[in-house]
C-alpha cells in the first residue's frame, strides 16, 4: 500500500502509522498469497540479507500483528476526533475524512483482498475510506497527475542489493508518493558510495 504524502488526508504521518497499527498483515498474506509470503514492515525483505532490518537481531519494533487501539491513540493524540459523532473521525483541522484506496481492475484476488483488509483497518480507527477499482491506464495516469490517496500496486524488486531504493528518494523520478525525507536521502547517498555490506548504512 502506496500514499500520497502531499495530498490530505494521507499526508498526515499519524494517519499512516497509524494504519501500519491497525492493519492485518498476517491475515492478507494467508488468504491472498496462500501463507507463501511473510510480513514485512520495510521496503526491504529479508531475502536481501543485512540490508533488511529483519535479519538484525537487536531489531524489535514492528507492525506485524494488528494493533488498532495502538492505531487508535496514535489518532487520538495527534488530533483526530469524531467532531459530530457520527462514528468517522475528522482530521485535526475539523476536515471530514473520506478517500479511496485505489487498485486495478484486473479481476486480482490479491489486490481486492488487500484493499478490504485495508479499508477493515481504517474502519477499526473510524477513518472512512472506499474501494476504488480502476483499469491499470488509469491507475498509472492518476499516480503520475497525484490525484490518488491510497494505492495498492506491486514492485518486483529483484537482486539483493537495495539500490532500488534510490528511486524514492525525495528528487527522484520514481517518487510518485512524494515522500520526502533528508535522512533517508542522506543515507540512500552514502550507501551507493560504499561497496560492501558491512560499511554501508
Amino acid at each position: 500500500m502506496s500514499f500520497n504524502c502531499e495530498a490530505a488526508p494521507t499526508n498526515w504521518t499519524a494517519l499512516r502509522v497509524a494504519f501500519a497499527h491497525a492493519l492485518d498483515k498476517d491475515a492478507i498474506q494467508q488468504q491472498a498469497l496462500g501463507g507463501f509470503s511473510r510480513p514485512v514492515d520495510s521496503p526491504i525483505p529479508p531475502s536481501m540479507g543485512l540490508w533488511s532490518l529483519d535479519n538484525h537481531p537487536d531489531f524489535v519494533t514492528n507492525y506485524y500483528e494488528p494493533d488498532p487501539g495502538t492505531g487508535n491513540a496514535i489518532l487520538d493524540a495527534a488530533g483526530f476526533v469524531d467532531v459530530d459523532s457520527d462514528g468517522w473521525r475528522e482530521d485535526p483541522n475539523g476536515n471530514p475524512i473520506n478517500f479511496s484506496i485505489v487498485g486495478a481492475n484486473v479481476n486480482s484476488t490479491v489486490i481486492e483482498t488487500v484493499i478490504t483488509f485495508s479499508i477493515n483497518a481504517f474502519n477499526s480507527l473510524h477513518i472512512k475510506t472506499y474501494p476504488d477499482l480502476i483499469d491499470f491506464n488509469t491507475l498509472l495516469l492518476n499516480i503520475d497527475n497525484d490525484d490518488f490517496n491510497a494505492v495498492f500496486m506491486a514492485f518486483s524488486l529483484g537482486g539483493t542489493d537495495p539500490l532500488f531504493l534510490e528511486n524514492f528518494q525525495s528528487d527522484a523520478i520514481a517518487n510518485d508518493w512524494n515522500f520526502y525525507n533528508s535522512t533517508y536521502d542522506d543515507l540512500i547517498d552514502l550507501s551507493l558510495i560504499h561497496i560492501s555490506e558491512p560499511t554501508r548504512p
